[in-house]
Order: structure tokens, then C-alpha cells, then sequence
């Protein structure tokens, strides 16, 4: 890596920062709200008793009939599994901390995969930046949904391993975006990596 790319990383860390100044620095709780606090963050709490097998491994008592059968739940998408696992051993609020985190550090992740991706295009040094905050802070993904952050994330990472025809990267990047559980964004992102795949755009 030279200093270009770390200066470029500086800057997307610094923007992300920005971005979720008021988790980082003012109140953890400020988002937790909405959506993010009944239906993913309470979602994630009895996925974490199931994992330490302090509830039966896919009963909901509280909210669905099912839950193992609903892919925006995230229940098989590591990095939420492995989030869920950690907040379990923590309190209420701790969890919600590393719930919320795990999210936002999606932006970040997606920042700077794209950065080194974007490579493969020739835009100057301030386009490829711009494009690679543009990709991984699009409004729609700016929701308090896990599996919305988590899919979009892996999207942009799947478009970009297309037009640079890495195998490896595309094949990581679609299973993740599969596990990470919104499929109607999904239904969107991978018909469009197959034409920048197929064109070569």
C-alpha cells in the first residue's frame, strides 16, 4: 500500500466518522429506535441465547412464528452471528453497542473495499474517493435495518468484483449478500453485477 492509499483511508475513516459521530462520541443509543430496537436489535438478543443454548435453537416466543425461515432476520450471516454471540455475554445496553457498531462498520468496510477495488478504473485520485463514498453510503442503505446495511455492504462489493473479474471476490461477495438476508435488494444487485460481468463495464 503506498501513502496515497493511506491517505485515502485516513479520509474515509474520517468521513465515516462524520457519518456516525453521535455513536462514536456523544450517545451510542441515539439510533436506538424504530425498527433497529424492536425487530433487529431484539432479533439478535435471542440469537444470541440460541447460540449459547439458553433457548431452544429457532423458537421465537416473542415475535414470529418462524424466524429461521425469514432471510431478513441475518440469523445465517456470520458477522451478525458472530455479533449476536458477543452480545450475549453483555448487558442490554452493551449489546445494543456492539449490534449497532457491527452495523455501521459496514459503511466503513464497504468504503474501503470499493477504494481498493476502484483501482482497476482510470479516474483520478479524488473521482475514485468520491465513488467509493458515493458506493457505500447510498441513502437506501442509510436505514436502522441490519439486513438492508449488511446486503447493500456486499453489493457494492459484488458489482465492483464484476467489473474487475475477480472470481474469488464475486463468489465471497454474492454468498455474503445471499446470507445477509434483504433479498429484494439482492433481486436488484446481482442481475446488474452479471451485465457489468458480461459488458465488462
Amino acid at each position: 500500500m503506498g501513502r496515497t492509499d493511506w491517505l485515502a483511508l485516513c479520509g474515509l475513516g474520517l468521513f465515516h466518522l462524520l457519518c456516525f459521530w453521535r455513536f462514536y462520541l456523544s450517545n451510542p443509543y441515539w439510533y436506538a429506535r424504530g425498527e433497529a430496537l424492536e425487530q433487529g436489535f431484539s432479533s439478535s438478543v435471542l440469537l444470541g441465547r440460541w447460540l449459547r443454548g439458553q433457548e431452544q435453537w429457532g423458537h421465537d416466543p416473542y415475535y414470529y412464528a418462524n424466524p429461521l425461515a425469514l432471510p431478513f432476520l441475518s440469523n445465517f450471516y456470520p458477522l451478525h452471528l458472530a455479533q449476536a454471540w458477543i452480545g450475549s455475554f453483555l448487558t442490554l445496553n452493551q449489546a445494543w453497542v456492539v449490534y449497532w457498531g457491527m452495523m455501521v462498520l459496514h459503511f466503513l468496510l464497504a468504503s474501503v473495499v470499493a477504494w481498493f477495488l476502484l483501482a482497476s478504473y482510470s479516474m483520478t485520485l479524488l473521482m475514485r474517493f468520491l465513488a467509493a463514498i458515493t458506493l457505500s453510503y447510498l441513502p437506501y442503505a442509510m436505514k436502522h435495518n441490519n439486513s438492508i446495511v449488511y446486503t447493500h455492504t456486499w453489493l457494492v462489493l459484488l458489482v465492483l468484483a464484476a467489473a474487475a473479474k475477480m472470481t474469488w471476490c464475486y463468489g465471497i461477495s454474492l454468498g455474503m449478500a445471499l446470507l445477509a438476508g434483504y433479498w429484494p435488494l439482492a433481486v436488484m444487485g446481482i442481475p446488474l453485477s452479471w451485465m457489468v460481468w458480461l459488458l465488462g463495464l
